[in-house]
This record gives structure tokens, sequence and C-alpha cells, in this order.
């Protein structure tokens, strides 16, 4: 089995929270997709979780724990290691305690602790490793670079800078600190586009004055499909037997849900009751979308043609992806929008606001109309309402092409700093 030349530090302190608790989120599926690569044994590997001030190094078998636990959480609600704890909702504890045991060393909040420890294990081509969009704190960046640790992180997005009113209060301040850090600190930096990455490069010196101190390099996502499970877990309103348009993710402003709404009372206006298709509206409550929640609540169509799937598993997902007639993508803003990647791989139809990043990955796939033409939104919904129809699959980048334009790059500047030395 050929093994990468580099070693990598992975930082878990998300996804430890995210695979107890069973919430996903697109991010969440990154991490997920490169927890699977790092502990697959092709990497030399440790894991950093911080949690509360305090930081600790695990051992590369937390990385099978983690693997493990997402499987059987996939499988089952009631993982393995956790049934126990479960009965009396301590399921997080139950996972840090396992993670616990893998441990070199005892979790800290002295940060010379830390970076003697990163030191001991730490190889001369190490990486430590975020795809969290999340700050690491300048205690344990400096413990990093002094045990002679590199850095790469992925960015997701801009867009709390960009579209600061369909985000939370303190997001915008955030990510201008995000963006600071990666541009001074960082030595690699991933983007999920190359519109996120123009986008973090113009923040960047917005911010600081200057272009980014480290490497910057566009690494599309991949996609992971699940099998559909017939009648997985759907609400037993969707009449599978009609024609149904499917909108997938956290359900916030930002990704225009109240606009479909808009769209569909138009259809009402035009057709009889009967007539008109469903709308199936999968994910998580988010943030700001309290007036398309009243305005859901109080319509008539509401439970008769418009239908609402909180938090489902991937295996519903999958289910409700082969069965919908489209996938709508009206969203605002998107840094890379992994549904519509997996609507392509199902060779699914795809109606979807003109955003550059789409056509970045997908090209001409999608049926692009404006949000502001809300009549061609409803006519050509109605024109994809009759027989379901599957595409040809164009070529998309998987997760392996990804890891390893990642990794490759990885390798190349701890091979060019040998050089060099």
């Amino acid at each position: 089995m050929k093994v990468d030349y580099v070693h990598i530090f992975y930082d878990i302190s998300d996804i430890v929270y995210s695979l107890a608790s069973q919430r996903h989120s697109g991010i969440g599926r990154v991490e997920r997709a490169w927890l699977s690569r790092v502990a697959n044994g092709k990497v030399k590997a440790h894991y950093v979780f911080e949690r509360q001030g305090r930081t600790v190094i695990l051992g590369p078998a937390a990385g099978e724990i983690l693997v493990q636990w997402e499987r059987l959480g996939r499988a089952s609600s009631m993982p393995i290691l956790s049934r126990v704890a479960l009965k009396i909702g301590r399921n997080r504890f139950a996972l840090r305690r396992a993670l616990m045991k893998q441990a070199v060393a005892r979790p800290s909040k002295d940060w010379a602790k830390v970076g003697k420890v990163l030191s001991k294990v730490a190889g001369p081509d190490s990486w430590f490793l975020s795809v969290s969009q999340r700050g690491v704190r300048a205690g344990l960046h400096a413990a990093i670079e002094r045990a002679g640790i590199r850095s790469a992180q992925l960015i997701h997005d801009t867009i709390p800078l960009d579209f600061p009113e369909y985000c939370l209060p303190g997001a915008k301040n955030h990510m201008e600190k995000f963006v600071a850090f990666l541009a001074r600190e960082c030595d690699l930096v991933l983007c999920n586009s190359q519109v996120t990455a123009d986008d973090f490069a113009r923040h960047a010196h917005r911010i600081n004055g200057w272009p980014p101190k480290g490497e910057v390099i566009v690494a599309h996502l991949g996609v992971n499909l699940t099998e559909a499970v017939e009648g997985g877990r759907l609400p037993p309103a969707i009449a599978l037997g009609k024609p149904f348009f499917l909108v997938l993710g956290t359900i916030e402003g930002r990704k225009q849900h109240e606009f479909l709404l808009d769209v569909w009372e138009e259809m009402a206006r035009r057709l009889p009751r009967e007539e008109i298709p469903q709308l199936v509206i999968a994910g998580r409550w988010g943030w700001k979308i309290d007036k398309f929640r009243q305005r859901l609540a109080a319509s008539a169509l509401n439970g008769f043609v418009i239908h609402v799937v909180e938090k489902p598993d991937d295996s519903s997902v999958a289910t409700m992806m082969s069965k919908a007639n489209a996938l709508l993508i009206p969203s605002m803003a998107e840094g890379y929008g992994l549904p519509v990647i997996e609507a392509v791989q199902w060779g699914i139809p795809v109606i979807a606001n003109d955003l550059p990043v789409y056509r970045e990955f997908v090209g001409d796939y999608p049926t692009y109309i404006p949000i502001s033409d809300i009549n061609g939104w409803v006519t050509h919904i109605l024109c994809s309402s009759g027989v379901r129809t599957r595409r040809t699959v164009p070529a998309v980048t998987s997760w392996e092409e990804h890891f390893s334009k990642v990794i490759g790059q990885m390798n190349a500047i701890a091979k060019a700093s040998h050089l060099m030395a």
C-alpha cells in the first residue's frame, strides 16, 4: 500500500460534536470525507481536539474510532460505543471518553506543554489540517509553528462578508478574523472553488493590505452517494406517485425558501388544487427564517403540497433524490453547493439561480433561471412535472481527486523546503 509522504494532524474539534449529536451540515460532510481519508492508513496521522480551552493530541486509533462511530451512527440511531450512554443522554460524553483513551498526553491549557507534545510526535514534514472553517486560537497556532508543523486550512465561502444580512449576529466579525488569520498565518489555503478563492483574495487584501502569505489552491469537493432506501423514513403525506420537487439544505434566508413559497402560491392561483406539484423542503431549521416559518404555517399549501422533512438522514435524502422530478436551488450565494453535485451524480434535473460557482463545476447542466423571474420558475417547474427524467451524468470531481490535489501540494511544499535548506 502506497503511503503518503506527509504526516497530518487533523483537527476533529467540530466533527466530534457533529458525530455525537448526529447533526450533519455541508461542512460536516467535508469533515467526514477527510476523516475517512486520513484514518485509512495511507497517511501518518494524529488528531487535535480542542474543548473548553483545553487541547489534546490523540493517536492514530482515534480516527478509527470516529470512522466506526460515523458508520454505525449512519446505519443505526444507537451506535455501539454509546448504547449505555444514550439511555441517559450522554452520547457526546461516551464518544469523548473513547477518544481520550487515545491521548498521547493529558489535555492541557498550557500552550508550551501542547507544543512539546506536538514536537515529540511530529515528523519532519507534518501538517495541521482543518476543514471546519473555524478559527484556530493564537496559542495553538503558535504551538503548531514551534513544533515545525505547517498549517493548511479550508475556506468554504466568504458569505458572511458579502451577505451579512442573511447570517447570524457575529458571523461577519468571525469571518473577518478568519480570513485575516488564513492570509497572515497559513502555509496553504484550500478553496473549494475558484469563486471562493477570488472572494478570499479580495477580502484578504482589503483586510490585511497585502496578498496571502501562503499558497492558495482550488480543490473542488467530491461527493459520496448513499444508496436509495425505498420509502426510507419519508413522511406519509408525500405522495411518491405524484410529481414532486426537492430543495435540500439548511433552511435559512440565503437559500430563498420564501421565494419557492411565492412560486407555489402563484401555481395555486393558476391551477386546480389536484394539479399543483409537491414541494419537499429537506433540511434542518436555520437562522433568520421566522417570516418564512410564519408564512408557511399559515399557508393552505402547507401539509397539502408543501412538506418539510426536518433533519433527514442520508438514506432518506437518497430516496427523495431518486424520486424527485428535479432539485431546486434558488440560493442567493454559495461557496460550492454540494446538493447540486449530488443531483448531477444522480442525473437529476436541476433548476437553479444563475450563480457563477455552479457554472464553474457543472457548466450548463442546470437550467438557470434568475429568481427575479418567478414566471420562468413556475413555467419550467410545470413543464418538468410530467414523467420523471434522468440526464447523462457529466464528469465531476471525485473525493480521491480532491485528496490527491491537496496532499500532493503538501508534499510539493515539503520537498521544496528540503531543496532550499
